[in-house]
């Protein structure tokens, strides 16, 4: 007796027959099995040669091999972007190609996930499937997430989830007892629009010296949360008010038809163009100006004809005011540095900067708020910080003591300016009242 195996049967030749079951059968004689009901091992009889037989089952199918299926494995990981790193270090550390950086860039152009939209700390999300990147996301401000994954045909492509968006307005009044920032923070006021709130008042306001325990504030903002709870940065603010030693400074939102924002104060005027006090959203002055100051690199003692901000490198640094470029270069002392003319009479001055922004070159108009570079140590520099300086008529002078104003014709404000600005009153009138009450308990 032989047996052989093929397509799930077993094939026995015995004295010139060939018995044929469905299914396998274990080593057993030939006639214990003829001998055996099994519906599963139905034999069929054929009467033919065993050469006939034989002929009929493939040569190499005397062995059944089991078929060996490849199961894919899959991770996903989170990647936090170090410091100092570039798009091209962190493409490395997720895992990327290096010969698909070029085709990453290209797709991920204008997707919101770019190298200068990474930030040290932040986290992206990445997928592996077989130990190659398949996918990675980036979550952006705006709610939606940056996505660039592998296609059917194995080719990277970007693209955008858009999140369902619940906007409200919100409103947060609080007292001020030792700074606006714990004050507002105990308020659950977002960070980012104390920077925008100090923005709005800074040309009336010396935030460090002007402040009182018991002055209050008031902001009215877009909340921004998505279906499902999540928060996301917010909107503008529409809204702030101010009540200093019982005078109250208020600034209103509105946006006109063309769909430009503008400003008005608790008058109803628009206030004048003011410059910026602060070129950094960092309210650390590091020094302030003075005609003799101790150099900590020269070791002397010289004028100081500037303020310096200390904040970590790669700060946004802005321009406080709309003007012209009129130097954008590298200087011995200044380091990395760019000096722009507002007008006949004023020139702001910008030193030690880390980079230059692409944009910010000699004869480029900007406008104030534009970034035009990162916080740096270039130059004749102690540590990390900005050097910022202000002259008026070729002038140095005191930017913290400056009223620089730029005036504008009157314009009627809207009804609605003219309603919030009276709710904003009502506000801190209900602020003052609380406080007397809380007193005469006391």
């Amino acid at each position: 007796m032989k047996q052989y195996v093929w397509a799930a049967r077993t094939f026995i030749v015995v004295g010139g027959a060939l018995f044929i079951t469905r299914g396998f059968l274990p080593s057993a004689g030939i006639f214990g099995f003829l001998g055996r009901e099994d519906s599963s091992s139905e034999l069929l009889y054929h009467e033919q040669s065993p050469f006939q037989a034989l002929n009929q089952i493939p040569a190499d199918a005397s062995i059944s091999q089991p078929q060996q299926v490849a199961v894919e494995t899959s991770k996903t990981f989170e990647y936090k972007v170090p410091r100092g790193a570039t798009f091209s270090s962190v493409w490395k550390g997720i895992g990327g190609d290096d010969e698909e950086l070029d085709r990453a860039l290209s797709e991920l152009k204008g997707s919101g996930f770019t190298p200068q939209s990474l930030r040290v700390g932040e986290e992206l999300e990445v997928t592996h499937k077989d130990g190659k990147l398949v996918e990675v996301k980036k979550k952006l401000p705006s709610g939606s997430t940056a996505a660039l994954f592998r296609n059917s045909l194995g080719e990277l492509e970007a693209h955008v989830e858009h999140l369902k968006i619940v906007t409200r307005e919100k409103r947060v009044t609080g007292t001020i007892f030792s700074s606006l920032v714990d004050s507002a923070s105990g308020h659950s006021l977002p960070y980012s629009l104390v920077d925008d709130f100090v923005d709005l008042f800074s040309s009336r306001v010396e935030f460090r010296k002007d402040l009182q325990p018991g002055d209050s504030f008031t902001v009215v903002f877009e909340e921004r949360v998505t279906a499902d709870g999540q928060q996301l940065e917010p909107g503008a603010i529409k809204a702030a008010s101010l009540q200093l030693s019982g005078r109250l400074l208020a600034v209103v939102r509105d946006v006109d038809k063309s769909g430009k924002a503008r400003y008005f104060d608790e008058k109803g005027q628009m206030p004048s163009k003011a410059f910026l006090r602060y070129p950094v959203k960092y309210t650390r002055i590091s020094s302030v100006f003075s005609h003799a100051r101790f150099h900590p690199v020269l070791k002397v003692s010289r004028p100081h004809n500037g303020v310096d901000f200390a904040a970590p490198i790669g700060t946004p640094v802005r321009t406080v005011g709309d003007g012209t470029i009129i130097y954008s270069g590298y200087s011995a002392s200044g380091g990395n540095m760019i000096r722009v003319a507002h007008d006949a009479r004023y020139t702001t001055e910008y030193m030690h900067l880390n980079s230059i922004s692409k944009n910010a070159r000699k004869g480029a108009r900007v406008e104030r708020g534009d970034v035009i570079g990162t916080l740096g140590n270039t130059g004749l520099s102690s540590g990390p910080h900005l050097h910022f300086a202000l002259f008026d008529k070729g002038k140095y002078t005191d930017p913290m003591k400056s009223n620089v104003i730029q005036s504008e014709g009157p314009v009627r404000p809207p009804a609605a300016v003219l309603a919030m600005i009276a709710e904003l009153k009502k506000a801190h009138e209900a602020v003052a009242v609380a406080a007397k009450g809380s007193n005469k308990k006391a």
